[in-house]
């Protein structure tokens, strides 16, 4: 396991061989909507936002500071570009520590996990040049030390004083961190709305024994879970029940494209829909030309629940697959928001915004793509007890039942 190390004793720091590069202590104490901190001597504020923003920058412009209330509108965890996580404790708040590699720089960021009244969860973050990882972290660690929010006593930890050694680990991948809390699971679906909405061959699949390269996605991917799976129009039509930490519908493109896009990828570029309760909407993927994606955004209609318990995949029981630390690299065409007039949104090379007047193919209408490339939707059997059937089979069956009629 890789992880850093960074010790924040004055006594340590004062021995170090790179204590003379360090900013001074006894900068000015700054307040922030409720939050109190010290920033780094001689570090020029460069940003200001009204209760909401501050921001520093080194004296050589190389290095910036960042603290601000943030009103979460996407996943903390999940990006290609984190290279380690771990939980914290900042004044006796949990907060998740992340570190960025960013190309030539990186950046280490506290995102306290208590949001406030309003919703809004404080960031503290740190950027900074590759090769100074060491002096930054000391610095992010002097400032968490400063941060006091208003009508609370100092932490045991910081009454101690300088003397007592702290110590914060950044895990690497697969450890697992805190994330934002899971809303309970909905009931499982009414095997008669999905059967009316998507043909009357739907059949369930048991998770338990499900394997497919889309659950290896979903994994990756973290953030989500998959509740229950089924299959229609002769198992080729796979409609995923699932939850997510955030509503696909808000400012999470940066997500949820690349992972519709990621899914179609491992279901052989066949279309697929997700039906995500808690959020009462329904999204039906499919491949808009050779590398465009089309996204068909609905409002989940009532009625569609059953009491039924939902089925939680292998070993989850209902938990986040994965942190997310593994998240593969960013794979579709990206829009800004890519909604256009019908409702439907539609990425493709080079798109960063609307693309009005194509439709996406509504669900039960006939598949595209190449069938014979289309891998097992599931590893269970089908209902008649042969192999599942897909693409190329399905076509033929289909077109002997219309040639006997």
């Amino acid at each position: 396991m890789r992880f850093f190390r960074i010790m924040a004793a004055a006594a340590l720091l004062a021995a170090a061989p790179m204590a003379a590069t360090l900013p001074a202590r006894g900068g000015e104490i700054r307040d922030l909507d409720g939050v109190r901190f010290e920033a780094p001597d001689r570090w020029a504020e460069m940003a200001r936002i009204q209760g909401k923003e501050l921001g520093f920058v080194r004296p050589d412009s190389r290095g910036r500071l960042s603290i601000y209330w943030w009103l979460p509108d996407e996943p903390l965890l999940g990006a290609p570009d984190i290279l380690s996580h771990g939980q914290i404790m900042v004044a006796g708040h949990p907060a998740l520590l992340i570190h960025y590699d960013f190309y030539s720089e990186e950046s280490l960021k506290a995102v306290f996990l208590v949001p406030r009244a309003d919703g809004r969860q404080l960031v503290v973050s740190v950027d900074y040049p590759k090769g100074e990882t060491a002096d930054l972290q000391a610095l992010l660690q002097r400032v968490l030390d400063s941060i006091r929010f208003d009508g609370e006593a100092p932490p045991p930890a910081a009454q101690a004083g300088n003397g007592t050694e702290r110590l914060i680990t950044i895990p690497d991948e697969g450890v697992e961190a805190a994330q934002p809390a899971q809303a309970a699971a909905p009931a499982a679906v009414d095997p008669s709305w999905l059967k009316d909405r998507f043909g009357s061959d739907c059949t369930m699949v048991d998770l338990q024994t499900w394997s497919h390269p889309v659950g290896d996605v979903l994994a990756r991917a973290g953030a989500n879970r998959l509740l229950w799976l089924a299959l229609c129009q002769d198992r080729t039509y796979p409609v995923f029940g699932m939850a997510f930490d955030y509503d696909p519908r808000s400012a999470t493109r940066d997500y949820f494209v690349p992972l519709w896009s990621d899914m179609l990828k491992a279901n052989g570029n066949w279309a697929f829909t997700v039906v995500d309760a808690g959020d009462e909407v329904m999204i039906h993927v499919s491949r808009e030309g050779r590398r465009g994606l089309t996204l068909d955004e609905e409002d989940l209609p009532a009625g569609f629940a059953a009491p039924a318990t939902a089925v939680s995949p292998p070993g989850s029981q209902g938990s986040i697959f994965d942190d997310g630390a593994n998240a593969p690299a960013v794979t579709a065409p990206q829009g800004q928001d890519g909604t256009a007039a019908n409702g439907n949104a539609i990425f493709g090379d080079g798109d960063t915004g609307n693309s009005a007047g194509a439709s996406a193919p509504s669900p039960g209408a006939a598949l595209t793509g190449d069938p014979e490339n289309l891998p097992p939707v599931s590893a269970s059997p089908a209902p008649s007890g042969g192999a599942p059937r897909n693409g190329m089979d399905a076509v033929i069956r289909d077109l002997n039942s219309y040639l006997k009629d």
